[in-house]
């Protein structure tokens, strides 16, 4: 009888923790979880476009007239520039207002507060792909799962044994 050979699944799990080791090594050791907001950057191009659009043609205009034309002939670009300007300055200002949760090594900041990853006790994954970390006493705090950081922060809980619960369907958690 002859015994069954070994050398693949050695190499499958040894593969396995050398794709788990690679990926422990490549969480930074300072990042941010939740800052930024990626519609912000879109907003601020399309309102200066606008703008520049605008300008130009009042320019234009001006050259070939003579004077200032009637400003009702601009007032869609000039719409659009308005609600751009004030689309751009309401996310910044969400941006700036929304918390950001800062990590730093084994330890993470959240509200003017430091925590250890031995007080986080849970990391859970929502059905409505959030983020929620939770201490012993209380959720700390929320992100979405799209947040600029929380795949990383995820790879963080992993590599410091903070215990990560899936809990989306289909994900087998």
């Amino acid at each position: 009888m002859q015994e069954p050979d070994r050398s693949d699944e050695r190499e499958k799990r040894m593969t396995a923790l050398q794709r788990r080791l690679a990926e422990q090594a490549a969480v930074p050791e300072q990042f941010i979880v939740g800052g930024g907001h990626k519609l912000l950057p879109l907003c601020f191009v399309l309102t200066g476009a606008a703008l520049v659009y605008t300008v130009r043609e009042i320019g234009k205009d001006w050259y070939v007239n003579g004077g200032m034309p009637p400003l009702t002939q601009y007032l869609f670009p000039l719409g659009i520039v308005l609600f751009g300007a004030v689309l751009s300055i309401a996310l910044l200002i969400v941006t700036c207002l929304h918390p950001q949760l800062g990590v730093q090594g084994k330890s993470l900041y959240y509200r003017k507060k430091w925590y250890a990853c031995e007080q986080i006790w849970e990391i859970r994954i929502t059905g409505m792909s959030r983020l929620q970390i939770f201490t012993s006493d209380r959720m700390l705090a929320s992100f979405p799962l799209a947040a600029n950081g929380a795949e990383t922060f995820i790879r963080w809980a992993n590599k410091y044994g903070v215990s990560v619960r899936d809990d989306r369907a289909g994900t087998g958690g």
